[in-house]
This record gives structure tokens, C-alpha cells and sequence, in this order.
């Protein structure tokens, strides 16, 4: 009897840890947690897409095959006309350098 006994409770306990495992796996986030979660990270999407859907002027120099070493670092800004190829860059301190025998000047805009 006392085999019977003990295979019955083993049973018994192995049944018990698999409900409890279950419910330990199986259990959801208070809601208010998750729509926290999701806002935050719904919030980060929207801040990410808005701030690249807006290209650079070194992002425009490469979408027409131009090398972003033309401008110098700092651009803050920058206008481009698609119909007349017109590009104006804005910056907030002058700029000066020598290449190739050529004196460039980037003036800012202040």
C-alpha cells in the first residue's frame, strides 16, 4: 500500500509544479504596465522616424552622388531647389581651407 501511496503522490506533485509553472509563465502584466510600455515605446518610434524622414544636407550631397567632404562639419541647414539643382547651405560660423590649390571660404549665415 505504501508504494501505491507514493507513486500517487508523486503524481499529485509533479501535476502541482506543472500548474504552477504554468501559471507563473502564463501570467500578463498588470494592463496599466503594459500601455506604459507600449506608449513609451510608440513614443520612441515616433521620434525616431520624425527626426531621419528629414535628410541632412550631407544626406542630399549623397543622394546625387556628390562626396559629403564638399561641405565643412557644422552645417545647421539647408535649402535645395529639385527643379533648378540650387543648394544653399546655412552654418553658424565662417569657414576657410585650402585644397588642391583652391582657397575655400564657407561664409555663416548671422
Amino acid at each position: 500500500m505504501d508504494e501505491v501511496e507514493t507513486e500517487t503522490q508523486g503524481v499529485d506533485e509533479t501535476k502541482m509544479r506543472s500548474d504552477l509553472l504554468w501559471r507563473i509563465t502564463s501570467s500578463s502584466p498588470p494592463p496599466t504596465r503594459f500601455l506604459l510600455l507600449s506608449s513609451f515605446f510608440l513614443l520612441l518610434h515616433l521620434i525616431s522616424s520624425t527626426a531621419s524622414d528629414t535628410p541632412t544636407a550631407y544626406d542630399e550631397l549623397l543622394e546625387y552622388d556628390f562626396p559629403v567632404g564638399l561641405l565643412p562639419k557644422g552645417v545647421t541647414g539647408y535649402d535645395l531647389n529639385k527643379k533648378t539643382g540650387e543648394f544653399k547651405a546655412y552654418m553658424k560660423e565662417t569657414c576657410s581651407f585650402k585644397i588642391q590649390g583652391y582657397d575655400i571660404k564657407y561664409k555663416s549665415n548671422d
